[in-house]
């Protein structure tokens, strides 16, 4: 994932296209926290997730993103609906330890 890193920085960050990839995935992330979590967050941040899972959930989250960009909407925007109905059935809910903590009466 750091090799990854390094050459999507080094290649990508000043193209449009890649700029408008981040906005979504930032909509995304506000819309479904407990779904679409941006790969740094699950390895920094969500200890619960292993890290082969945050690479596997790293690659659905970029096919959605690709896939929400290839059919945009008539206006040339993206069909939110269809993104949610994306994230919903192609990436779990995530529970976050505060969550486990609380189910668990602590």
């Amino acid at each position: 994932m750091a090799l990854e890193n390094y050459v999507e920085m080094r290649d990508t960050v000043r193209d449009p296209q890649f700029q408008g990839m981040k906005e979504l995935a930032f909509e995304l992330e506000l819309r479904y926290p407990d779904r679409f979590i941006p790969r740094y967050s699950m390895v920094m941040f969500h200890p619960e997730i292993p890290y082969a899972e945050a690479l596997r959930r790293g690659q659905v989250q970029s096919s959605i993103l690709r896939e929400l960009n290839e059919r945009p909407t008539p206006a040339g925007g993206v069909d939110m609906s269809l993104a949610e109905s994306l994230v919903r059935q192609r990436l779990p809910r995530v529970a976050s330890s505060v969550d486990e903590a609380l189910a668990g009466g602590e």
